[in-house]
């Protein structure tokens, strides 16, 4: 009984192989990461644009949830520099830190210049 434990568990530890099939499943994954995530950049823009023409101080757009993505973003550039280097992942992951810390950082400067203008509107 011991005996066959420990092959199973021999077993185990090999590596598995994958088949051609799921080879080429985890390429096509892969591709969808890249192509979702580089256009998931693009997509910021209109949002940081409406943020911009905001005139209540874009109060609507939680300050709070946005850094925190742009901490998850900025955690993910770390992660691909130093836990799994790969230069594509990298690329997308500053781009989209990026994208979001410029969001964040529209959202507090709308808040500022609304807190102006109320300030100096009293």
């Amino acid at each position: 009984m011991l005996r066959g434990w420990a092959q199973a568990l021999a077993r185990r530890r090999q590596p598995r192989r994958l088949s051609a099939q799921m080879m080429d499943f985890h390429h096509d994954i892969s591709v969808l990461y890249v192509s979702v995530n580089a256009l998931r950049i693009l997509f910021y823009i209109p949002q940081i644009k409406a943020i911009a023409r905001c005139p209540n101080g874009a109060v609507s757009n939680c300050l709070l949830t946005w850094g925190y993505f742009a901490l998850s973003h900025w955690i993910a550039v770390v992660y691909f520099i130093v836990g799994q280097p790969d230069s594509l992942a990298l690329s997308i992951s500053v781009g989209n830190a990026l994208a979001v810390s410029a969001l964040v950082a529209t959202i507090y400067w709308k808040r500022q210049e609304h807190r102006l203008a109320t300030v100096s509107g009293n």
